[in-house]
């Protein structure tokens, strides 16, 4: 449990890395607007679009990967995330 913290910051820092790659006048930006324009909300949000919506596909990955099967610990991880996510997220866009 003592790793939770920094854990939730490599996950903060890949989703939020992810997607500033997909963004507008970034490195991946054309693949970004293409695969949004491509596939329907429900794929690109939790893959690359949307920060909050990431922290359920790339924290899932991130909490197995750590803690195993750990039901509890995926869900708390992921609801973690997600709220830090948000909060990161209206900070800087508000």
């Amino acid at each position: 449990m003592t790793h939770f913290l920094p854990l939730l910051f490599v996950g903060v820092s890949l989703i939020w890395g992810i997607h500033c790659l997909f963004s507008d006048g970034y490195l991946l930006g054309e693949v970004g607007n293409l695969l949004y324009n491509k596939f329907p909300k429900y794929i690109t949000k939790p893959a690359f679009a949307c920060p909050p919506c990431m922290s359920s596909l790339w924290g899932f990955m991130i909490s197995v990967t750590v803690y195993g099967f750990d039901i509890p610990m995926c869900i708390l991880y992921m609801i973690c995330l997600c709220g830090l996510n948000f909060i990161i997220k209206e900070l800087l866009y508000d």
